[in-house]
């Protein structure tokens, strides 16, 4: 069951004393209000008070939906105090929130002829029911079982709720637009001045789509109201049949007006969060004050390149190449600007940086910084850089050694392999310092860092890498050891290379114990790792057992190859050992050793 009952009243007194202090809490409290006759009586006060904190609270009420639930006196009474007073910075908040309150849907319709026997569908557009804040006495209910407020009336999506009908609201827009088109006839300039006021507040989620776009029925009037892409009727705009609004050029109302001055459009440019009017902005000023671009300071520039517009970042690209101010911009700056760019401008940007800076005013690290990027274009301008150096100190290996960090995957390989060859041939390389590669994150890295061991022998002649090597947490760097181990094992007349090295039991049975207990790689290399745990314990069998629990993980293990190598070695270690029989058959209680025949 669910109780109906009004939506709570809010506090006069408090919203009052709220207004009387400026506090940002009135709007709140405010909201909260459903007094119809005494909101539509506050409307006259609140539009009279002059104070500035006053003022600041009612623009800030209209940026905000129009969906207050009985606040349909207090928003006509101010627009209609604002409209008698001539307060141009009040209608154009108006224009904007009258502009957002209408939005059409695409729908599907079925259409059938009876005389015929025939139906068919057919796309439509228009605004869908119910979205007009109801006016009744009960327009909530609560649902006892779950606790929800629910909208009486079937109204169950709250925010398309919109103050007054579909019609008064068309009706609302056209009126707002037509106080600014009678303005436009009458002062040009203060038209153009509240149009770039009103614009600059419209952003990306007022023109979501296409269809969005064109429900701004005063925007289209300012951007497009003489295109023949699109007609306009009191319902709304609509495309003409055969056109897209990808053909949309600038076409303003009063299009006179806007060439007066160019700096209005640039203001536009620079400050609109709306993807379309800075579309519109930029086609007006190539078409009408193409010259008002070369004024443009390069702090602005510098933003547009970050901007999230690759239309605008491109332009600021361009501009930056056409003009003398690039070699103005600060070695720091470019490194931001390599962090902060439009990915989808960054081509154009790293090919600008390539022919305006010079690499010597950057440092080895800033060098290294840039091709580790993960952008492969600023990866490739920094490997570019680095391809111009040789290191001359231990510490400037040590910084190209941070390329193994390098984001970049489609050129890390081909950065360290040209890394290999610089150390190699450098003389402040330290062995141990490929550890660095060994050690990295990335498999392309260690399977180059592998390579390059194994190429090298004053590398792989070193016995402290191999120590260190044995305690990887790379399943790929123990198994390449494992198969290094299993090699040489199995063919003792080759070169050994392991083999002299003194290596640490204890390091050799912890990579042992990873490769066995290893359950997504390495089933080729635990078989020879049993016979080589085996062959150890037949030569020192005091090592016995330390030995035996890695045996016993082959023994119990659930792959038949495993078992099936452990079983077999046990027994080759049986007949060959005799004396650990006793020791064997208590670590495995669970086989049955019988004695043999002969």
């Amino acid at each position: 069951m669910a109780a109906k009952q009004a939506i709570p009243q809010g506090s006069w007194i408090l919203a009052e004393e709220l207004l009387e202090n400026g506090d940002p809490r009135f709007l709140d409290e405010l909201r909260t209000i459903h007094d119809a006759d005494r909101l539509g009586a506050f409307a006259v006060t609140w539009f009279n008070d002059k104070r500035a904190a006053s003022r600041q609270l009612l623009l800030q009420y209209l940026e905000l939906p129009l969906n207050v639930y009985r606040h349909e006196a207090l928003v006509k009474r101010l627009y209609k105090n604002a409209e008698a007073a001539n307060d141009i910075e009040v209608l154009s908040r108006f224009l904007l929130a009258f502009d957002r309150s209408v939005r059409r849907l695409k729908k599907t319709r079925w259409r059938y002829e009876w005389f015929r026997r025939e139906s068919w569908s057919e796309e439509t557009i228009s605004v869908p029911n119910g979205t007009m804040m109801p006016r009744g006495k009960n327009v909530q209910r609560i649902d006892r079982s779950s606790g929800k407020i629910i909208l009486a009336d079937n109204q169950k999506a709250h925010d398309r709720l919109q103050l007054f009908s579909v019609a008064t609201r068309k009706y609302l827009r056209r009126r707002v637009w037509r106080y600014f088109r009678k303005l436009a006839e009458t002062d040009p300039q203060q038209y153009i001045s509240a149009m770039c006021e009103t614009l600059v507040r419209y952003t990306d989620a007022d023109c979501a789509d296409g269809l969005a776009l064109i429900d701004n029925w005063s925007l289209m009037h300012i951007l497009f109201h003489h295109s023949d892409v699109l007609r306009y009727s009191p319902g709304g705009w609509n495309p003409v049949e055969g056109r897209s609004l990808r053909d949309l050029k600038p076409a303003p109302a009063f299009a006179d007006a806007w060439k007066i001055s160019g700096q209005p459009l640039l203001k536009l440019l620079d400050q609109s969060r709306c993807r379309p009017v800075r579309q519109w902005a930029l086609g007006m000023i190539r078409d009408l004050h193409p010259g008002v671009l070369n004024s443009v300071p390069v702090d602005s520039l510098i933003r547009w390149i970050s901007s999230e517009d690759e239309s605008l970042s491109d332009l600021a690209i361009d501009l930056l190449k056409a003009g003398t101010i690039a070699a103005s911009v600060s070695t720091e700056t470019w490194m931001e600007l390599l962090e902060q760019a439009n990915p989808n401008s960054l081509d154009r940007l790293c090919s600008l940086i390539e022919s305006t800076l010079d690499p010597a005013a950057l440092s080895l690290v800033e060098k290294v910084r840039v091709a580790s990027a993960r952008p492969i274009p600023v990866a490739r301008l920094g490997m570019a850089w680095l391809k111009l150096i040789t290191p001359t100190s231990s510490g400037e290996c040590q910084a190209l050694l941070q390329l193994r960090e390098a984001q970049a995957e489609a050129i890390r390989p081909e950065l360290i392999a040209w890394l290999q060859l610089v150390l190699t041939d450098s003389p402040h390389f330290q062995p141990l310092d490929i550890l660095e590669l060994l050690d990295s994150r990335h498999p392309d890295v260690r399977e180059v860092a592998s390579a390059w061991l194994m190429g090298d022998e004053r590398l792989s002649g070193d016995t402290r890498i191999w120590q260190r090597l044995m305690e990887s947490p790379y399943d790929d760097i123990q198994l390449h050891i494992a198969r290094l181990l299993e090699f040489e094992a199995n063919r003792p007349d080759q070169k050994p290379l392991l083999r002299q090295k003194n290596l640490d039991p204890d390091l050799v049975r912890h990579l042992w114990a990873c490769v066995l207990l290893n359950v997504h790689r390495g089933g080729r290399q635990k078989p020879g790792i049993v016979a080589s745990i085996i062959d150890r314990i037949s030569k020192n069998p005091s090592e016995t057992e330390s030995l035996l629990p890695l045996l016993s993980i082959a023994l119990r293990s659930v792959r038949s190859t495993e078992w099936r190598a452990g079983l077999t070695g046990l027994v080759r270690l049986i007949e060959t050992s005799p004396a650990l029989r006793t020791e064997l058959t208590a670590a495995f209680p669970e086989l049955t050793l019988a004695s043999s025949p002969w």
